[in-house]
């Protein structure tokens, strides 16, 4: 029991570390796309959201993948699947969640949909592997993951607008966003590896 609450400790901070790196990757991509992109002509604000979702997903997904490794996402199909739909829901995510808040004025309502859509994505490759994780489940850790991000960005918007308070929002939600779905992802996947290799039975039993 200590080495399996061990061995899911350890993916919980992985999964973590890799969905912060992961996200700042992502970010550095989208930069470097709209610098090509604005020497031709200039993209519209919808453009650059699904950029912005795609980059942070690509970055994300890969990061996450690599922490799910071999022993779990078991064949090379489900890994580009895991790092296809992070990548494609989060660049849905991120449209939606724009035209909601652009339409609505409401920042939440886009939060929540944005997290609903980037946990469905998801939940489509993780069902295949992990049966015990189901799709509200998923899908409610991911608004939860973002709904917590969209807090600390109102919190950290009291500070003076610079850069130094820009890299500290975008650590907190990279941080927030791996620590709040790797804990739900640990716990489902130690479950089930429990039941799947039951304690020995102790001798004299």
């Amino acid at each position: 029991m200590t080495v399996l609450r061990s061995r899911w400790q350890r993916f919980w901070l992985e999964w973590t570390l890799a969905t912060l790196l992961g996200q700042g990757a992502g970010l550095v991509l989208f930069g470097l796309m709209v610098l090509l992109l604005t020497q031709f002509f200039r993209p519209p604000l919808w453009v650059l959201g699904l950029l912005l979702g795609f980059s942070r997903g690509l970055g994300v997904g890969i990061g996450q993948g690599v922490a799910l490794g071999s022993q779990i996402l078991a064949t090379t199909e489900r890994a580009v699947a895991w790092v296809g739909a992070t990548s494609l829901g989060w660049a849905a995510a991120a449209g939606a969640s724009l035209w909601l808040v652009q339409q609505t004025g409401n920042a939440w309502l886009g939060v929540g949909v944005a997290g609903a859509i980037l946990g469905l994505a998801q939940w489509l490759v993780l069902r295949q592997f992990a049966s015990r994780v189901t799709v509200w489940l998923w899908m409610a850790t991911w608004v939860t993951a973002f709904g917590l991000g969209q807090l600390a960005e109102q919190i950290l918007g009291n500070l003076p607008e610079n850069v130094w308070a820009v890299v500290a929002l975008l650590l907190v939600r990279g941080v927030l966003n791996g620590a709040v779905t790797g804990n739900n992802l640990a716990w489902m996947l130690q479950n089930a590896s429990e039941e799947a290799d039951p304690p020995a039975p102790t001798p004299g039993t």
